[in-house]
C-alpha cells in the first residue's frame, strides 16, 4: 500500500504542492487474515481475522501523530492502492478505526468482493483449520469445540517456524490430508480448491477492525468527509489472469459464478453455503452469452475477458461508489484504456505470446505506469524495471493527465474543471484523447465485420450490472450506442483522413473503412474484441 502524506505548505506558508510519501508493510495470509477462536480483539471479541488490516490503520495513526515533524499535513492524508492494495485501502475506508485519519482514498482495480458474504468470519474460521492441520496444530478440520482447545492451537502455532507457516497456503493443502479432511468434514469434494480460488484469506467481520460489511459501512455516513476515487482498467483479465487465448480457471471461478452466486448471502455463511451458491449460479459461458449478446464480438475469449472485468470490477466499483455517495462521501469514477507503452509491445509478445501484442489492452494494474510516475523514468509494470521503456508523447500526456488529477485531489482541489463529483459517469484515460483524458466520452467496445460499435460511459454497462444482480429474472439489453468520433487516422498512401465514428468513410477501393484496419484502432480504443494483428492500411494520426 502506498500512502502519500502531504507536506503542503513550505516554510514561508505558500502551498508547495509537494507530498511526503510513506510506504508501510502489513501482514498477509495466515499471519494477517486468519480467523480463529483463540484470537481476541482489544475490545474482548474473539475470532479476529483482520489483523493485517489493523496494521495499515496503525500506520495511519502513527502518521497522523508524527507526520508534521517531517513537514507533512495530518489533515491531508491520502492512501492509494491498486489490485490487492486497492481492495485494502477501500476496506480501511470501511473501518470504524479509520474515521478522522484519512482525507482521500484512491482505489484502483480493487481485488476484493463487496458482497457481505465475502466477510464471513464463520467461513474464515473453518478455513483456518486447514492451516492448523497443515502445520501440525490440529488433528481434525473441525473448528475448536472449546476455548481451551482454541487456546492450545494458537499456543502451538506460535511455536511453528515462519517458513513452515508461510508455506501452509490452501494451494499447498488441498489434495493433501488437511484439504481432504476439510472436504470430507463438510461433505463437498473440491471445497478446499474452491476456497483457494475465491480468496482463502482476507479481512472479515471481527467486530473491531470491521464491524459491518463495507457497503453498509459506506452508506452509514462513516468517513463522510472523505473523497474516494475508484476505477478499473478496460481489459482487467487480458493478461494477468489469462494465457494462450483462454482465461485461467481462477478467473472463471472467482468472477462467474462466485461473484453472482454469493450476492445476497448473509455475512455469517459457511464455506459450504458459499460453494452451493456459486454452484447454482450461471457459469461464465451462460453469462457471457446473455449479457453481451448485442456486442457481436468475434472472439469468445475477448468477450469472456469483458465478462470477468465487468462482474468483478465494474459491478463492485459501482456498488461501492453508490454506497459511498449515499453516506455523504465525495466520489469520482475512473476507466483506464491505456495499457503497456507501445515501445514495450515486443516484450509483451515475448512474455505472453504474439497474440497478446495487439490485444493486451489496459490490463490489470496498468494504471500504475501512469499514476505512480513510471513514465518519468522509463518504468513499466510488465518489465518491472528490468529494462528502460520509452513512452511516446501521447502516452506521457495520458500519464500526466492522470497524475495531475490525482495530485489535485490530494491537495484538496477538484481534479479537473470538466469532472464533476458524485457523477455516475467516468473520467476515461487513453492516448486517443488529445489531452490524455476525457470526461464521459463515447468509447469503442468492439470491432467486427459489421463495423464499429461504441458505447457512452454515462451509466456504463448498467444493463449488464442489473443482470449480474439477478440473472434468473433479468434479461439484459445491448448497450446504448453513440456517434461521437473516436479515431483520427490517415489511410496509408491515399491521404484520406478524418475522425471516424459510427459513420465510416470508404477506402480507395470502395470498401468500407473497417474498425480493425489499423494498429491504433486495434490497441488503443478497444475495451475488448481487439483484432490479433495490425494492418498497414492506415496509420494513427
Amino acid at each position: 500500500m502506498d500512502m502519500a502524506y502531504h507536506a503542503r505548505y513550505g516554510i514561508d506558508g505558500t502551498d508547495s504542492g509537494k507530498a511526503v510519501q510513506v510506504y508501510i508493510n502489513y501482514r498477509i495470509a495466515i499471519l494477517g487474515f486468519m480467523a480463529h477462536d483463540g484470537i481476541t480483539t482489544p475490545t474482548g471479541g474473539t475470532g479476529g481475522g483482520s489483523i493485517g488490516l489493523s496494521d495499515g490503520i496503525a500506520g495511519l495513526q502513527w502518521i497522523n501523530a508524527n507526520i508534521a515533524k517531517f513537514g507533512g499535513d495530518p489533515s491531508m492524508v491520502s492512501i492509494q492502492g491498486s489490485s490487492a492494495g486497492g481492495g485494502y485501502v477501500s476496506l480501511i475506508l470501511a473501518s470504524p478505526l479509520s474515521v478522522g485519519i484519512i482525507k482521500n482514498v484512491f482505489s484502483m482495480s480493487p481485488y476484493v468482493s463487496y458482497h457481505p458474504a465475502f466477510y464471513s468470519q464463520t467461513m474464515r474460521k473453518q478455513v483456518a483449520q486447514m492451516f492448523m492441520m497443515a502445520v501440525g496444530c490440529a488433528s481434525t478440520a473441525d473448528v475448536p469445540a472449546t476455548t481451551s482447545e482454541a487456546d492450545t492451537q494458537i499456543a502451538c502455532m506460535k511455536a511453528v517456524p515462519f517458513a513452515t507457516m508461510s508455506n501452509a497456503t490452501i494451494r499447498n493443502t488441498y489434495g493433501l490430508p488437511a484439504g481432504t479432511a476439510f472436504d470430507t468434514l463438510y461433505g463437498q469434494p473440491g471445497l478446499a480448491a474452491f476456497i483457494e480460488y475465491n480468496f482463502a484469506v482476507a479481512p472479515c467481520l471481527d467486530g473491531y477492525v470491521l464491524d459491518m460489511p463495507p457497503l453498509q459501512a459506506y452508506a452509514s455516513g462513516r468517513n463522510s468527509d472523505v473523497t474516494a476515487v475508484m476505477g478499473n482498467q478496460a481489459n482487467e483479465y487480458s493478461g494477468l489472469f489469462s494465457a494462450a487465448g483462454e482465461l485461467a480457471g481462477a478467473a472463471m471461478l472467482m468472477n462467474v459464478p462466485y461473484q453472482i452466486g454469493i450476492n445476497g448471502l448473509s455475512p455469517t455463511v459457511t464455506a459450504k453455503q458459499m460453494y452451493d451458491a456459486a454452484a447454482s449460479a450461471p457459469d461464465m459461458a451462460t453469462v457471457t452469452a446473455a449479457a453481451y449478446s448485442g456486442f457481436g464480438d468475434t472472439s469468445q475469449w475477448h468477450t469472456n475477458i469483458q465478462t470477468c472485468t465487468d462482474v468483478f470490477f465494474g459491478w463492485g466499483i459501482k456498488a461501492a461508489t453508490d454506497a459511498q455517495k449515499a453516506g455523504g462521501m465525495t466520489t469520482y469514477q475512473v476507466l483506464n484504456l491505456f495499457g503497456e507503452p507501445e515501445a514495450d509491445w515486443p516484450v509483451v509478445s515475448y512474455l505472453f505470446g504474439s497474440a497478446y501484442e495487439y490485444s493486451l489492452g489496459a490490463y490489470h494494474a496498468a494504471e500504475d505506469n501512469a499514476n505512480m510516475g513510471g513514465y518519468l523514468w522509463g518504468f513499466s509494470f510488465i518489465t518491472c524495471g528490468a529494462m528502460p521503456v520509452t513512452y511516446s508523447p501521447a502516452e506521457i500526456t495520458v500519464a500526466t493527465a492522470m497524475s495531475t488529477h490525482w495530485k489535485n485531489i490530494m491537495m484538496g482541489n477538484p481534479p479537473d474543471a470538466s469532472w464533476p463529483a458524485n457523477s455516475d459517469s467516468k473520467m476515461v484515460y487513453g492516448v486517443q484523447f488529445p489531452s490524455g483524458s476525457a470526461y464521459a466520452p463515447c468509447v469503442r467496445i468492439h470491432a467486427s465485420t459489421a463495423g464499429c460499435v461504441t458505447e457512452p460511459t454515462a451509466g456504463f454497462r448498467a444493463s449488464q450490472i442489473a443482470y449480474f444482480e439477478d440473472p434468473w429474472n433479468t434479461v439484459p439489453t445491448a448497450p446504448a450506442t453513440c456517434a461521437v468520433p473516436f479515431l483520427d487516422a490517415i489511410q496509408a498512401g491515399t491521404g484520406v483522413s478524418g475522425s471516424f465514428g459510427l459513420t465510416l468513410p470508404q477506402l480507395a477501393d470502395g470498401t468500407s473503412y473497417s474498425c480493425s484496419a489499423c494498429t491504433c484502432s486495434a490497441r488503443r480504443n478497444l475495451l475488448f474484441g481487439a483484432p490479433m494483428a495490425p494492418s498497414a492500411s492506415c496509420s494513427c494520426a
